[in-house]
């Protein structure tokens, strides 16, 4: 049976992670530039960044994981440091203000929690049917059609953003819709973003998603079909990788078959 993967936790545990990532984060602001490189503390901060949304949906605050991960920020023209720490102060503030906000609302956020604690017992990912709903994550490259077609000749119900209107509806609230009714996620990480020194990197809410469907869903229910010769970030080390060449990606399909056999998802 495919279950929650959500960290149950009280309000004083969910406020000390919160900490945590206050400590870690005030700690790269103050970092020297002349320590490590602007662009280093650039991916240190993109690292942190994605785990502070894995971590916050992890403990069941996937709206809040979606407002963190949208905080707008000042960027100056050919200021890049000052632009990360300000990007980095944003997210401070962010984090901050929730935490405020639980602190003063105890009995909201401890009936929120408690709903997901309530709601951790009830089995998912799966519809009326029986037949188990995938999450395709991907950027801009048509190559996720196929991955489509071929969980769909397995016999799986797959969800993406294609899938239906999102009319009137925000980012935030498809996203939760897709993290509460599917039961494993497959994201296509393509080089579609250019960086300023020429290298190609997956788009950002593509990595964004793969943070959220890791903290609700764990490392094991996670599949990365990425492409060779884009930019690696430090934070996916360790996920459940296969990768293609060019656009090959029905070489990725016998692994990921195993992985989705391995979980109880096919036969």
């Amino acid at each position: 049976m495919l279950r929650r993967a959500i960290t149950l936790m009280t309000i004083d545990q969910t406020m000390q992670k919160i900490d945590k990532l206050l400590q870690d984060v005030t700690g790269l602001m103050t970092s020297s530039p002349n320590v490590q490189s602007v662009k280093e503390l650039d991916e240190h901060l993109k690292s942190w960044e994605a785990r502070a949304s894995e971590e916050l949906a992890n403990v069941g605050l996937i709206d809040a994981a979606g407002r963190f991960a949208k905080v707008p920020h000042l960027s100056r023209k050919n200021d890049y440091h000052g632009n990360v720490l300000r990007r980095a102060k944003a997210k401070e503030a962010n984090l901050k203000a929730l935490r405020e906000d639980i602190k003063n609302n105890v009995s909201f956020w401890q009936e929120k929690l408690s709903k997901q604690i309530a709601a951790s017992a009830v089995d998912r990912g799966t519809n009326t049917g029986g037949v188990a709903r995938i999450f395709l994550g991907h950027g801009h490259s048509v190559l996720w059609a196929r991955v489509q077609l071929y969980l769909e000749e397995l016999g799986l119900r797959v969800e993406v953003w294609e899938s239906e209107s999102r009319e009137g509806k925000h980012t935030t609230e498809v996203l939760g819709e897709m993290l509460e009714s599917s039961g494993f996620a497959v994201l296509v990480v393509t080089g579609e973003d250019v960086t300023s020194d020429g290298t190609h990197r997956a788009r950002q809410n593509v990595i964004h998603e793969i943070g959220l469907f890791q903290g609700r869903l764990g490392f094991n229910r996670v599949a990365l079909l990425e492409q060779n010769g884009i930019e690696g970030c430090s934070n996916l080390l360790g996920l459940q990788t296969i990768r293609f060449q060019g656009e090959d990606i029905e070489s990725t399909f016998y692994r990921l078959q195993k992985m989705l056999k391995r979980e109880g998802l096919i036969n």
